[in-house]
């Protein structure tokens, strides 16, 4: 797991996440957080406070923590950007933000949890998280299924990391796979569905739109990783997204 930086600076957001319990259900259909009875319910999120701290600028004196976690495409990432002027914190020290880089080649959706609680030990608690995980895992069961899978455990993950805001980074389409109908359409659908249920929460959703018609140049011969080209785009994709949160 790449792990180049040191610790960064300690930084205190005061508020709570919503809790989970038996009387909350998730409904995929309707893609909101329901109580059982139906009604829909929209919690408060730790998200709102963070983001009322960063627009107030606390974040440039006491420091934010960012982690991006995911497979291969991470790795590869943060080795790209070691090449580029931004750097691997993508030119957010001006904001006084540090990321750290957790890519592991081959990871599937099952390690995120203990990935992240190995990490919370080890790091403290970020402020940001960027998640890029499913595309080793996409068309291994339904999409229904997988949507369904996600949500339970970024709903654990919520919980753990209850004052950290959560950025879901699409499933990026691969041209290896694009004549199967559940890399075409469904994985679109399942993008939009996580994306917009986690920033019902005060999450955020990364689209990588640059992706959507896996334009010639973008990927490496094997139609799975991207070329430099596509590394660029991706790394600047994280670096708007973050920015916007930042600035």
């Amino acid at each position: 797991m790449t792990d180049p930086q040191g610790p960064a600076a300690p930084v205190s957001f005061s508020s709570q996440r919503p809790t989970t319990s038996g009387e909350r259900c998730y409904d995929i259909e309707q893609n909101e957080m329901t109580t059982m009875d139906g009604t829909p319910r929209r919690p408060t999120s730790a998200a709102e406070s963070i983001a009322r701290e960063i627009q107030n600028g606390g974040h440039r004196s006491r420091g934010c923590r960012i982690w991006i976690v995911g497979h291969s495409f991470i790795t590869w990432a943060f080795k790209h950007a070691q090449e580029r002027p931004y750097g691997v914190h993508l030119d957010l020290t001006k904001y006084n933000a540090t990321i750290r880089w957790l890519g592991s080649r081959g990871m599937c959706w099952d390690e995120l949890l203990p990935c992240l609680q190995r990490s919370l030990v080890r790091f403290g608690l970020p402020q940001i998280l960027i998640i890029h995980l499913g595309g080793n895992d996409w068309g291994a069961m339904s999409g229904r299924k997988f949507i369904a899978m996600a949500r339970k455990d970024l709903t654990s993950a919520m919980a753990l990391l209850q004052s950290t805001i959560i950025c879901w980074s699409d499933i990026i389409p691969r041209p290896a796979e694009m004549n199967r109908k559940i890399w075409k359409r469904c994985r679109a659908k399942a993008n939009r569905q996580i994306g917009a249920w986690l920033t019902l929460f005060g999450g955020r959703h990364i689209c990588h739109e640059w992706s959507w018609e896996c334009g010639k140049g973008l990927f490496r011969p094997d139609g799975v990783h991207l070329s430099f080209i596509g590394q660029d785009l991706f790394l600047n994709s994280f670096q708007d997204a973050l920015e916007a949160l930042l600035r």
